[in-house]
């Protein structure tokens, strides 16, 4: 009877997500990553507000605040790759909450590593964050304690907000949406050719 009802809590979970079908040829697949990597870009950075407030006043950490409307690029990043890799496999092995909370665990230290690599490939260090003196870090790159808030927002993302965005993206015309996923991509290349120029070439804030 508990092997029955564990299974059924399985389905449950696996029933409940949206597809989301991973097909590199079709347009409206790359539309909506990015503007799941978009949207979670921003939201990931206003987070970080109230984040730097809180461990300032409560820790006594002196951090400045990030400079305003600047996409987080490693959130959008990580909203994406738990699209286009956690998703297919909850639909295919049907795994449980603890496994799913595991897996993101891996799925968004590795994009956050990886996020702290190409800057540091680039200018020879990462201006961006630096958890040096946190648990469990690598490098300064990542560590414990991040990668645990990481899998809990992985299943709100999971659960709560790919759904509602599904579900947003679902009741828009094809056509306008198309063409502001169009504009929007254009305005955020431009951003991000600016910045490169100004790291390489001016040498100036990113």
């Amino acid at each position: 009877m508990k092997t029955s009802t564990n299974k059924t809590k399985r389905e449950s979970l696996w029933h409940r997500l949206p597809d989301f079908k991973f097909d590199l040829c079709s347009w409206r697949f790359w539309r909506n990553s990015f503007l799941y990597f978009w949207v979670f870009s921003l939201l990931g950075h206003l987070l970080e507000y109230p984040w730097y407030m809180l461990t300032n006043l409560v820790m006594g950490w002196e951090r400045a605040l990030p400079p305003f409307f600047v996409l987080a690029a490693p959130y959008g990043l990580g909203a994406v790759v738990l699209l286009w890799v956690v998703v297919p496999i909850i639909k295919r092995f049907k795994i449980g909450i603890l496994p799913i909370f595991l897996l993101s665990v891996v799925v968004t230290t590795v994009v956050e590593f990886l996020s702290a690599l190409v800057p540091y490939l680039v200018r020879g260090y990462n201006p961006y964050w630096d958890y040096s003196g946190t648990f469990g870090n690598l490098f300064g790159w990542v560590c414990l304690p991040n990668s645990l808030i990481f899998g809990l927002m992985s299943i709100a993302f999971l659960y709560i907000l790919f759904p509602l965005g599904e579900k947003v993206l679902g009741r828009i015309k094809e056509k306008p949406l198309d063409v502001f996923a169009v504009c929007l991509f254009v305005g955020w290349a431009i951003s991000q050719f600016y910045r490169l120029y100004a790291v390489v070439f001016l040498a100036g804030p990113t």
